[in-house]
């Protein structure tokens, strides 16, 4: 009764212990072996959850002062500007990680100071006050 008992304890931690899936090295790369006895995924440690957080700012500028003193010791030709959208511009790694992620240092997102609407009638007063502080006027 009692070895029937371990039995059954034992066959119950086999389920909850840790296992390590049937793998074939190939390469220097793991890869999981198929029911079938085929090669399958490559095995691979799971990437860390936690990747130092990204810093937001809202000018074009303070990304360069990022870039220029050297936030999170970055190198030249460490990281590239990408240009998300009209309004979004991101500091990215050039390398990927060990778990081919590359990670955003840094966003500049452009935040309107004061909504300018198409389409809708103003006050000609109104009008010129947010046409005025919505684009940036140069000498082209």
């Amino acid at each position: 009764m009692f070895d029937e008992v371990k039995n059954l304890f034992d066959h119950v931690a086999g389920f909850f212990s840790k296992r390590k899936p049937a793998t074939e090295e190939v390469n220097g790369q793991a890869y999981a072996l198929k029911e079938n006895g085929t090669l399958g995924d490559p095995v691979r440690e799971l990437a860390p959850q936690w990747t130092k957080p990204t810093i937001h700012v809202s000018t074009l500028g303070a990304l360069l002062d990022l870039l220029k003193y050297g936030v999170d010791e970055w190198q030249e030709g460490e990281v590239a500007v990408h240009v998300v959208d009209h309004l979004t511009v991101n500091l990215v790694s050039l390398k990927a990680d060990r778990y081919g992620r590359r990670h955003v240092w840094g966003t500049a997102k452009h935040v309107p100071e004061t909504a300018f609407t198409f389409g809708k009638y103003e006050e000609p007063e109104d009008f010129l006050i947010k046409f005025r502080s919505s684009f940036y006027f140069n000498d082209n």
